[in-house]
């Protein structure tokens, strides 16, 4: 019965927390953002779409209508940052949200990143002090998907894609190098 009470206490609190928030999300440059809203009018306009940088995107656009939802389509997401959108209803209400433009779509994988470096260096000095080959081979193949995670979902705080495939294939490029090493020091071994 208590941990009924409790799971409901978290899930309530999950579903406040999610309310409260009015950020639309996070989005992968250079993709179109669905600025959507439900709301009982004749018609909402989109007042002003502000760049990271408080310059205007978008001004005074009609939202497209389908029953009591409004859609826009919003493609111009080259610039990296927080995006800010204001809309009205045909009463004058007016509404504020925002939207956020990573270079991957992932709004922070810092902690990640670290956390899997971490793990990295531990698996290579282990390789070392222990003289294996094979955690050497593990470690080896942990920087080559290192590589192509990076690759594919890019890094926070590194806002050029170029410099981020760069990174991800020096990536790959150090994990074989340690892969062929191990590989042929494993080969010694066997004769």
């Amino acid at each position: 019965m208590q941990i009924n009470k409790i799971l409901i206490c978290f899930v309530v609190s999950v579903f406040l927390i999610a309310q409260a928030s009015a950020s639309l999300g996070t989005f992968k440059q250079n993709s179109c953002v669905n600025i959507q809203t439900i709301l009982n009018t004749p018609e909402v306009t989109i007042s002003t779409i502000l760049y990271p940088d408080s310059s205007v995107a978008l001004s005074n656009q009609v939202m497209e209508k389908n029953g009591m939802t409004f859609n826009y389509t919003f493609c111009d997401t080259s610039r990296l940052g927080t995006y800010i959108y204001d809309y009205y209803d045909a009463d004058g209400s007016v509404y504020v949200n925002d939207f956020k433009i990573t270079p991957s779509g992932i709004d922070d994988n810092t902690s990640f990143l670290l956390f899997f470096i971490g793990i990295i260096i531990f698996i290579f000095i282990l390789g070392f002090v222990l003289r294996n080959s094979w955690v050497m081979m593990l470690g080896s193949i942990l920087v080559i998907i290192f590589g192509f995670y990076i690759i594919a979902n890019g890094i926070t705080f590194v806002k050029d894609t170029t410099s981020t495939w760069a990174i991800g294939f020096i990536m790959w490029a150090l994990g074989i190098y340690f892969l062929f090493i191990s590989v042929e020091e494993q080969l010694k071994e066997w004769g």
